[in-house]
């Protein structure tokens, strides 16, 4: 579901801690506030435990007719479930009424789960960005979706 900044700002440390399980090259605590409280039209989308506790996080900003997914992680506890995808759903729909024509994002090149997710959501790859992501140094797709607005 989307939340609003205070509700992520107060998930932050959750976050991080999916963050780290997920990605060998993390972004820090610093990045998710810096992002979450700019004067971007950032958009957060979370799916909660039982304890109210973040099991998976999309963020995405919106600029005009585009957008670009920044960062999306599902709990380790909870792959395999659909969770990506549903909140992939989340925010492909939420950029359709908000009359988005385009959304980007970057995936790793090595990353073949995510690439497939975004493949059967309708995105393919229209650039690579070499030596984008750190530890280990590799390049990325960039990919896009295009939609029809309505």
């Amino acid at each position: 579901m989307k939340v609003d900044k205070e509700t992520a700002l107060q998930h932050l440390e959750e976050i991080i801690k999916i963050e780290e399980q997920s990605f060998t090259d993390p972004w820090s605590l610093d990045m998710f506030d810096d992002l979450i409280s700019s004067s971007f039209y950032v958009n957060q989308f979370m799916f909660f435990n039982e304890s109210n506790e973040v099991i998976a996080y999309l963020f995405m900003t919106i600029i005009e007719y585009e957008a670009e997914i920044y960062n999306v992680a599902v709990s380790p506890d909870y792959r395999n479930e659909g969770l990506g995808s549903k909140i992939l759903d989340e925010a492909i729909d939420f950029a359709m009424k908000s009359k988005v024509s385009e959304i980007y994002l970057e995936v790793r090149e090595s990353n073949i789960p995510a690439i497939m997710l975004y493949t059967k959501k309708g995105f393919g790859i229209v650039g690579k960005r070499k030596n984008y992501y750190e530890s280990p140094k590799e390049d990325a797709f960039l990919m896009k979706l295009t939609m029809e607005i309505r």
